[in-house]
Formats: structure tokens, sequence, C-alpha cells
């Protein structure tokens, strides 16, 4: 089987956690215990690595059960203000959910000096992570050539140093 990298409805983005606030309760009807609280973790974008990001990215991530335990899907730990990470985004798709998730702890890997620490133990994950920052970024921006040769050749014409971000 032919896999190809597709980044699709994807905003990948390198972006350093600005804010985190509180954010919905998501209830079970059949087990209330199994309750559970997001954070709105807004990011403030260091690199948009294709298509236009919104003016305000907020990312909805699973915090903790009603009762305070703290919740780490697929072993993706909360990043606390301040920290850094390569973030693979997909938007919510609808007025009652206008922030943006991940889906799966292979969509972030934190900034650690030139090193980065995957989110995920799978090994998509770690080869990800083993490229480091600046070559996982450079493949991104390559998929997103791919995927738009015009921009590629503007891009060539206008600032061959300085890549431009299209959709």
């Amino acid at each position: 089987m032919n896999r190809r990298l597709s980044l699709g409805r994807w905003l990948p983005a390198v972006a350093i956690v600005a804010g985190i606030e509180s954010g919905r309760t998501i209830t079970s009807r059949d087990d209330p215990d199994a309750d559970i609280r997001t954070r709105l973790v807004e990011l403030r974008l260091d690199r948009p690595l294709r298509g236009e990001p919104p003016e305000r990215l907020v990312v909805d991530e699973a915090a903790a059960f009603t009762d305070d335990t703290p919740i780490a899907v697929d072993g993706m730990a909360e990043l606390p203000a301040g920290e850094q990470a390569v973030w693979f985004l997909i938007s919510g798709s609808s007025d009652a959910m206008p922030y943006y998730t991940t889906v799966k702890a292979q969509a972030r890997y934190h900034v650690v000096g030139d090193t980065l620490d995957p989110a995920g133990d799978d090994n998509l994950s770690r080869r990800l992570a083993d490229l480091g920052a600046d070559e996982l970024v450079a493949a991104i921006a390559a998929v997103g050539d791919r995927r738009n040769p015009v921009g590629r050749a503007e891009r060539s014409r206008t600032d061959p140093g300085r890549p431009r971000h299209s959709r």
C-alpha cells in the first residue's frame, strides 16, 4: 500500500502556550463518574506552517475528570503556559465547537531546546521527533509545496529565502 502524507484539513504550526482557561464539561449519560472537564489553551503562533491561521487560535483539550483527577489522553500531558510545541491541529466543524483540537498524541511535539519530545510513544511519534524541530518544520513545508506547486514557484520568484504560506 502506498501511503502519502496528507495534511488535508490539518493546521500544522509552531506555537507557544500563551494562556489557559477552563473549558466545557462533557457529560456521560451512562456513567456520571466519567464526566470530564476540558481546558482551553490559547496558542501564540510562532510559525504557521501552512494556510492562514485564525485570528485567535484556541485548542480544546481534556483536562480532568469532574472529581479533579487529571487526564492524559494517549499519554499526552498538559503543557504549561510559556512552553513551545509543534502542533498538528484540526478545526471544530460548528459554531458550538469553534476551537481546534488534536486527535491523537501524534499531533503534538514539545520543543525542548533543539529536540522534540513527542506526546505519543509510538513508532511514528518517535520517528518524527527524531527529525528535530527544524527538519520536521522543513518536511511539513515540503509537503505544502508538493500540494501547491504554483505557490512554490511564486515564492521562488519573489523571495527565495523566505517561504510564504498558502492554502
